[in-house]
């Protein structure tokens, strides 16, 4: 009645309320014409009219709990100008697609968990189709990663893949689908990507137009490297350490540990010609830290710059970690080395 233009919906349930008992969207919600932020952060029942239209709605962000059909079915038929669309929340058990089809959509989020018991999970009951001709940036992270199909990813300019959760690597297709993935997302120039279940075997594609890559690094992990040889333009590269190993023990304070990371034979040829920056974050000091900033300072030959940020714990002090730093050989005389 007031003709709001951003709508924040939250509504949590106290102990008097079951666990089934859903609240139903009001049906003149989706009768309002000026409403350009919408947020459904709880469990709604979303019961349409027949004929509605948010035509001025761009964001749209919705928090799932195990869902029984598809929301998004109902929900962008109705908004045809969306550009920012945001999904997280939880799934279960179950068949279950997840169908985003705008042809305005510009950016889009998907963050989802599992069903909580991760050994009961059939990973192949769930599916995300996305047909947005105009996206420009994809971000997805998920505990278990599903089939994901990007009916047309040629507009891509920037993605985010989070697959850091260890116990989905333990499903046989996980590889296969992480790889399926990247495929789609080849063409973009920056890209950030977190996925703990990959190796050096793994068939990656070529990242032809990438120039900004950050990777999260893990100990047991060295199949990035091979992500560095498909990217031949790369120009900055940003190395996350994870300060967690497998078992999930963060190993604080032990200095000398099995070297987990190998230096590949071949040399990426991004590192002998077009590397210039390169950061590297959650220094903590451990051998293996020592040994990838060895590598690429010894590789770098166009690099201008390595800025070294150390974590909250690590094994020696920044000074140390700095003077065994400017020991090791440089590719590139004009390399400067920073550590905050």
């Amino acid at each position: 009645m007031h003709n709001p233009v951003e709508l924040d919906l939250c509504v949590e349930k106290d102990g008097s309320h079951s666990e089934d008992e859903c609240l139903e969207l009001p049906k003149s919600l989706f009768m309002c014409k000026t409403l350009f932020v919408l947020k459904l952060q709880s469990t709604f029942v979303i019961n349409t009219p027949t004929s509605w239209c948010l035509s001025c709605l761009k964001v749209l962000i919705i928090t799932v709990y195990h869902p029984d059909n598809d929301p998004m079915e109902k929900l962008l038929p109705g908004c045809s100008a969306l550009e920012d669309l945001a999904i997280s929340g939880t799934v279960g058990e179950g068949y279950l697609n997840f169908n985003v089809s705008a042809l305005e959509l510009k950016k889009l989020r998907i963050n989802l968990d599992t069903v909580e018991d991760y050994s009961l999970a059939d990973y192949n009951d769930l599916n995300i189709f996305v047909r947005a001709p105009k996206l420009e940036y994809f971000g997805l992270k998920q505990t278990a990663l599903s089939n994901c199909v990007l009916e047309n990813s040629k507009s891509l300019v920037k993605a985010t893949i989070d697959l850091n959760y260890h116990t989905a690597t333990e499903h046989s297709g996980f590889a296969g689908r992480a790889t399926a993935l990247l495929a789609q997302i080849c063409n973009v120039k920056s890209l950030s990507l977190s996925a703990h279940g990959l190796d050096e075997n793994c068939d990656l594609p070529v990242f032809g137009n990438l120039n900004q890559l950050r990777l999260v690094l893990h100990r047991c992990c060295s199949w990035w490297a091979e992500l560095l040889k498909r990217s031949p333009n790369l120009e900055s590269l940003v190395l996350e350490h994870d300060v967690y190993n497998c078992d999930g023990i963060a190993e604080y304070g032990f200095e000398k540990m099995e070297l987990l990371w190998h230096p590949p034979e071949l040399v990426p040829n991004c590192l002998l010609s077009h590397v210039k920056t390169i950061c590297i974050k959650r220094f903590l000091g451990r051998d293996d830290d020592f040994e990838v900033a060895k590598y690429l300072l010894k590789n770098g030959k166009v690099l201008n710059s390595m800025k070294i940020y150390t974590g909250d714990f690590f094994v020696c002090t920044k000074e140390d970690m700095l003077e065994k730093l400017l020991m090791f050989e440089r590719g590139s005389k004009t390399c400067q080395v920073e550590i905050a």
